[in-house]
């Protein structure tokens, strides 16, 4: 039986998209016959209940001492140094990516930027490492694709109308955008909120008070957040890896950067037609997002645009793609 490790973080600052989008390809690794283990930091474990629960192995960081097929990098302050050290424990090196910013030594790279390019990372990369990119190599959790025809078809027959919202800036949301977006709404009290945020959010006390008597529902640890997103008319989250799973399932989105990463995304979904992007959250108020919701509200048509083009951008089978390349290199 093949073997793989990941080595991602997860932390308040950081986010926990890195763990997330491992755990969906370890699983989908698990069902090709894969064991997977994982080397994180304990913060990692705090802020994603969720890989404790999985059945996975953790570890911490440097404490390997198995030989594996396969590791598998998912990590920003991590580059080709730690990667080539790695090699004295695996056999091949995966990267997960999406800055093209840095170095890195590897047999597959795996950047699910949408019109990321594999001349990106010519100069990056060894020369025989094979370049996955863009939208069709996204890792989504397999009950996106599974909840996607008929998500579809729902919102067809809606015809743009608003009358839930999902809101998801981040798990952690350290910069406490979820507070600008909650004020925001305050005059909207005809729609219905479904917000997702972590147990362990900055302002989660601030938050309580605020969503107080209001027509809004507070999830911590959503497991089927495919089925969440296909129930919400339109969203409110950041250009991180969120993206392609409303991609997939064709919810209209107004988005909020929030990292720097976010901004080649968000610009190329702006241009497509995909999302209306407000930019970064340091220039955007309440009075912004009010704005570009009630203008939603106002032109339903918007709303349909939007939601036939994100739905063309992401199928949700990535993941699938990933472990056929993956299979194909390492165990041919």
């Amino acid at each position: 039986m093949p073997k793989a490790l990941f080595r991602c973080d997860a932390s308040k600052q950081i986010g926990t998209g890195h763990v997330v989008r491992c755990l969906t390809l370890a699983n989908e690794l698990r069902k090709n016959g894969w064991t997977c283990a994982f080397s994180v930091s304990a913060e990692t474990l705090q802020v994603v209940p969720m890989l404790s629960d999985s059945g996975f192995e953790t570890m911490e960081p440097d404490s390997q001492a198995d030989k594996y097929d396969l590791a598998i990098f998912d990590h920003y302050f991590l580059d080709a140094s730690s990667e080539e050290k790695m090699r004295l424990h695996a056999n091949y090196v995966l990267v997960i990516d999406d800055l093209a910013n840095r170095r890195h030594d590897c047999d597959i790279l795996v950047d699910q930027t949408y019109g990321r390019s594999p001349s990106d990372y010519k100069s990056l990369t060894p020369e025989p490492a094979h370049l996955l990119t863009g939208t069709q190599y996204a890792l989504l959790r397999d009950q996106f694709a599974k909840a996607r025809p008929a998500a579809l078809e729902r919102r067809a027959k809606e015809k743009g109308a608003i009358r839930n919202l999902f809101v998801l800036i981040s798990g952690t949301d350290p910069d406490n955008v979820t507070l600008k977006v909650l004020s925001a709404l305050e005059s909207f009290g005809g729609l219905s909120v479904d917000l997702v945020l972590g147990h362990i959010a900055a302002e989660r006390m601030n938050i309580q008070k605020l969503i107080a008597g209001r027509n809004i529902k507070w999830h911590r640890d959503v497991r089927d957040m495919a089925g969440m997103m296909s129930a919400a008319d339109l969203a409110i989250g950041a250009g991180g890896t969120a993206s392609w799973e409303r991609c997939c399932l064709g919810l209209p989105t107004i988005n909020i950067i929030i990292a720097d990463n976010q901004e080649l995304i968000s610009r190329n979904l702006e241009e497509d037609g995909a999302i209306c992007n407000l930019g970064w959250h340091t220039g955007i108020t309440p009075g912004d997002i009010a704005a570009c919701v009630n203008d939603l509200i106002q032109n339903p048509d918007k709303i349909v645009a939007m939601s036939e083009k994100a739905a063309t951008i992401c199928d949700g089978l990535g993941a699938g793609r990933v472990v056929e390349e993956i299979n194909r290199l390492v165990l041919s």
